[in-house]
């Protein structure tokens, strides 16, 4: 899966975001995803990482297992 591939999975999932996504390891399943979303500023970190976790699931060891692992990191406005 290409890095583009999972940004756009997790924007489609949660309008108005926007992705970047790291290969952590150059193996192409261990990403870094750094989400910023206006909509997260209401929620907890827990609320944050659940909505990003559902996005990408499907293609973790519970659907496609074509993602192994993720490191997420949430902002609800550009840092």
């Amino acid at each position: 899966m290409e890095n583009q591939d999972i940004a756009k999975i997790i924007t489609d999932a949660i309008d108005g975001a926007s992705c970047e996504v790291t290969d952590l390891t150059g193996t192409a399943d261990h990403w870094g995803l750094k989400v910023v979303w206006p909509g997260f500023a209401d929620m907890t970190l827990i609320q944050q990482h659940k909505l990003v976790m559902e996005a990408v699931r499907p293609y973790m060891t519970d659907g496609t297992n074509e993602i192994h692992a993720v490191q997420i990191s949430t902002f609800s406005k550009n840092d």
